[in-house]
């Protein structure tokens, strides 16, 4: 069975399995190759601009890239107590 699957009315995952599950759609080998065609011609993502594959249109939409999470350093003396804390089972 071929397969796609949206979130957000964007296609995430496209693929071939032997049984139905949940949250997969199933499509036809045409439009499988379809998807992949345009899966093949993705335009290249920016540091500031990813593209995603809107379900409806099969075009991709420019999207602003998140920003990555501030780790925050820590202070080694507490990271040591919580490591200690954590061996003892407490």
């Amino acid at each position: 069975m071929k397969y796609k699957q949206i979130e957000d009315n964007i296609i995430v995952a496209i693929g071939d399995i032997k049984t139905t599950q949940e949250g997969l759609t199933e499509i036809t080998e045409e439009e499988y190759s379809n998807i992949l065609s345009v899966i093949q011609n993705k335009p290249e993502d920016t540091d500031t601009i990813i593209y995603k594959l809107h379900a409806d249109t099969l075009e991709y939409v420019a999207h602003d890239r998140p920003e990555e999470p501030v780790i925050e350093p820590t202070d080694p003396a507490v990271d040591s107590i919580i490591s200690e804390v954590a061996s003892n089972g407490y």
